[in-house]
């Protein structure tokens, strides 16, 4: 983990931890397809979708949503 130090106006400091990577996949769907979409027709000329896999993605369910309570 990388830490960064902050300079105080006082001339001390301190270190300041990264915020939590909570990238989720699925938060970003359609952005992926339409990239998907897109590479399908220019891949061949395209330096951008060079890599660019273009079979459909299956993401994991996003997991910051509060869960229901079933339980009546």
């Amino acid at each position: 983990m990388m830490m960064m130090m902050m300079i105080l106006p006082t001339g001390s400091f301190h270190y300041l931890l990264p915020p939590e990577n909570n990238f989720q996949e699925i938060r970003c769907a359609n952005v992926f397809e339409a990239m998907r979409k897109c590479c399908l027709k220019h891949k061949p000329v395209s330096l951008v979708c060079d890599g660019y896999r273009l079979e459909p993605r299956v993401f994991a369910p996003a997991t910051d949503r509060p869960t229901k309570d079933t339980s009546g």
